[in-house]
């Protein structure tokens, strides 16, 4: 169900990315920090846990093709650079979040996706703080 789920993310993060980047960004992290929220609840039914791990999971992969259009559209310039940096980012992103789940993991099974819940607002204050970024002119160095 998880492949399945991350088959589905992809798609729809691609097809949703071509209607609007920061929406489907929005979107997806939103329903990743539910999934993430609801997990810990649902965690005693067989089903509803499945259901609840298959929506985490096209939410975890649906925000890859907005991610890596954007990072395309922000450094237009070297688009095989950026291209390989992104991957290393995702990578690293992958590593820290191991740790946060070790360590969340050492308190209690729960705390977990409680934990990356956590990590996903983050990354959706990410998302709304370059919102800002985008509407403040830029200043020349001269």
């Amino acid at each position: 169900m998880i492949g399945l789920g991350f088959t589905v993310g992809n798609y729809l993060g691609g097809k949703l990315s071509a209607k609007g980047i920061d929406r489907t960004l929005v979107m997806f992290f939103i329903l990743l920090i539910l999934s993430m929220i609801l997990l810990p609840l649902v965690s005693n039914h067989l089903f509803l846990t499945i259901i609840t791990l298959f929506i985490w999971s096209v939410a975890s992969f649906a925000l890859v093709p907005p991610l890596q259009i954007k990072t395309m559209q922000i450094a237009h310039d070297a688009p095989g650079l950026v291209s390989s940096v992104n991957i290393g980012a995702f990578n690293l992103g992958n590593a820290i979040g191991a740790v946060i789940g070790g360590v969340a993991l050492k308190y209690s099974c729960n705390i977990v996706p409680l934990s990356a819940a956590l990590v996903g607002i983050i990354g959706l204050l990410l998302v709304f703080a370059q919102y800002k970024v985008k509407r403040e002119p830029q200043r020349s160095l001269a």
